[in-house]
């Protein structure tokens, strides 16, 4: 297999507005935009198999470049929404939604001029409104509506990182089932975490459970599904099965 994962400094970009499909003999380039830094190793290992054997993988991080002191500037104030990632060193870090919003429409442009193939957003929070001149892939848009086909009579459970996050996502996911259990456990903290909030949806009795950050992994669903003998949605493999579908893969794993 040929997969290489690339970071943007190691391509020229081409002119901009000027995006070709990649002729059919060589890689598609991807873009991948994480909110945190890249590169999103943890992430895109379980994705790849999924993406056909030719792929590059172009990684751009909403927080590369920053120092530990600027992004701790852009911790969220009281009542904001609140986004969780990761740093490069593997560090959880929350901040601003609002601040987001605003840098993702450069980091998708950049993407574009580079020509890219398509982009996905490596982040599962409600970003309606972005738009971009190739295909981009915003995981919420696909999890949001296949969530509320499975358990619309259904009780949901729903894993966020952050304490922070639980009231809020109790709101966001009410329209998808009929009862809805917030709990949090962070994809990059303790094991402890994701066992708790496990273990609070299987004594709330869910039906159905969705891990509702792209830095839950593959451990963490088969920790969840154990604990609660229910299904489980993990939004990475989710959306890594559509990119397929998007290239015309055939996975390899």
């Amino acid at each position: 297999m040929s997969f290489r994962v690339m970071s943007t400094i190691e391509s020229a970009p081409l002119a901009a507005g000027k995006i070709s499909p990649a002729p059919a003999e060589q890689p598609l380039r991807i873009g991948a935009i994480t909110i945190g830094q890249s590169p999103r190793n943890d992430v895109i290992s379980e994705m790849l198999p999924f993406l056909g054997e030719t792929v590059n993988i172009v990684e751009r991080g909403l927080l590369d470049g920053m120092s530990a002191r600027e992004v701790q500037a852009m911790r969220p104030a009281p009542g904001e929404e609140v986004l969780v990632s990761r740093l490069r060193d593997g560090t959880q870090v929350s901040f601003s939604a609002a601040w987001a919003r605003k840098a993702l429409p450069a980091a998708i442009t950049e993407l574009e001029d580079l020509g890219c193939y398509l982009i996905v957003l490596l982040c599962a929070g409600d970003f309606s409104g972005l738009s971009s001149r190739i295909p981009l892939v915003l995981p919420h848009r696909l999890l949001f509506p296949t969530v509320s086909a499975l358990a619309g009579n259904l009780h949901l459970g729903v894993i966020v990182p952050s304490a922070l996050q639980v009231s809020e996502a109790t709101a966001h996911w009410g329209p998808a089932a009929a009862r809805v259990t917030a709990a949090w456990g962070s994809p990059y903290g303790e094991r402890r975490e994701i066992e708790a909030a496990a273990r609070e949806l299987a004594a709330a009795g869910v039906d159905i459970t969705v891990l509702n950050c792209m830095g839950h992994d593959l451990r963490h669903r088969a920790l969840v599904q154990g604990a609660t003998g229910r299904p489980v949605v993990l939004v990475r493999t989710l959306v890594a099965r559509v990119l397929g579908e998007l290239l015309g893969a055939a996975p390899t794993a």
